[in-house]
């Protein structure tokens, strides 16, 4: 073979062969990013942060479970297809398939204090949180409230903070603990419990930086079961609200 000829052939072999490993390098660039989720490449552990659809995300460990840091605001699924916005009333108050909305209608408010979901968006099979994460059961509450209970020194925390029991204020301080400095909060364990308020299931936002409202999985006939945490209040609430609600949502490790 003409000498020129193989050193053609070769040459392009081996920019065939770069542009593959480019390529790869580029694929596996995207898969450690990811649509939704930066933390499938193996290297995370609980306390670093991660970016989840565009929007930074510190995490908590508190007792053996890994929390975010911060109430979830994200406009999609974790599957990527779109949450609906819902703005008014009559739209939020009907809808029966999942939807977001911000405090009073302003996006400077979802980049704040998250933003604020119907239980229909938590239900939704697309997902909220990202991959290996998802809406903290009842019961997954109830071990974090225990976890603070006990690191605290508190007394009988089993009994305070039963996986079941009546709905009402539980603990003595645990809920202070819990909430950020920024609410005169203690904040004693990272997890900065911000109050983004309420979305009344007719429409009506009310209690922001007065009570902070979140979502658990776990539905109850035709209500489901949540958390509150207030400023008049050290301890958390349990309580059970109505699917059409809008409450924010914080998310935990699987």
């Amino acid at each position: 073979m003409d000498p020129k000829k193989r050193l053609y052939i070769l040459a392009g072999a081996l920019v065939l062969s770069l542009i593959i490993l480019l390529v790869i390098i580029v694929s596996q660039g995207r898969n450690a990013e990811g649509p939704t989720n930066g933390i499938v490449n193996g290297d995370f552990s609980c306390g670093d942060s991660f970016t989840y659809q565009e929007v930074e995300y510190g995490t908590v460990e508190v007792g053996n479970q890994c929390w975010m840091a911060e109430n979830l605001n994200v406009t999609k699924y974790a599957d990527g297809s779109a949450i609906p916005n819902l703005i008014e009333s009559n739209d939020w108050a009907n809808d029966k398939e999942g939807a977001y909305a911000c405090y009073l209608d302003a996006v400077e408010n979802c980049n704040t204090y998250g933003a604020l979901y119907n239980w229909y968006a938590v239900n939704n099979e697309a997902g909220l949180c990202p991959a290996g994460w998802s809406v903290p059961t009842h019961n997954q509450w109830a071990d974090l409230e225990r976890s603070v209970c006990g690191a605290l020194g508190n007394p009988d925390c089993s009994e305070t903070f039963p996986d079941n029991g009546l709905m009402d204020w539980r603990g003595t301080n645990e809920g202070l603990h819990l909430r950020s400095e920024t609410l005169e909060g203690l904040n004693t364990y990272g997890f900065n419990a911000i109050f983004g308020g309420f979305r009344n299931p007719n429409g009506p936002f009310s209690f922001v930086d007065e009570s902070g409202f979140w979502w658990t999985s776990s539905s109850s006939e035709d209500f489901v079961k949540g958390r509150i945490m207030d400023m008049a209040n050290q301890g958390v609430r349990r309580i059970e609200s109505m699917r059409s609600s809008g409450f924010s949502v914080r998310c935990v490790q699987n």
